[in-house]
């Protein structure tokens, strides 16, 4: 009987090792995802920040190229606005120095009907 209880005892002292191994190994490999989570977590986090400075990056160069090409733009405009403003000039005083010369003109005839 005591042979019996002490095979019972040793088989479950084997187990109990047996349980506690799988114990330490599934410890480990939990450990290992763990980590290994983390390192993937971490690259993730740099492709998505590269990706992120990359798309700030096009879009600043894309805001540069706008504002470049709305200056462009301002810049003809008022080109061409001062070109309108001069030729607008230039007839109103070709129109004054006409009525002047009408004036004048017209001021000579009075004179030569009145002698």
């Amino acid at each position: 009987c005591d042979s019996q209880i002490s095979a019972v005892e040793a088989e479950r002292e084997e187990s109990a090792k047996l349980i506690k191994d799988e114990i330490s190994k599934l410890k480990e490999t939990v450990a290992c995802e763990g980590a290994s989570q983390h390192r993937l977590h971490d690259e993730l986090v740099g492709v998505m920040r590269q990706q992120r400075d990359e798309v700030q990056n096009e879009l600043r160069l894309q805001v540069q190229s706008v504002k470049q090409e709305i200056a462009a733009l301002v810049e003809e405009a008022e080109r061409q606005m001062r070109q309108k403003i001069d030729q607008v000039q230039a007839e109103l005083s070709g129109h004054q120095r006409e009525s002047a010369g009408e004036w004048s003109q017209r001021l000579e005839q009075e004179r030569l009907e009145n002698q």
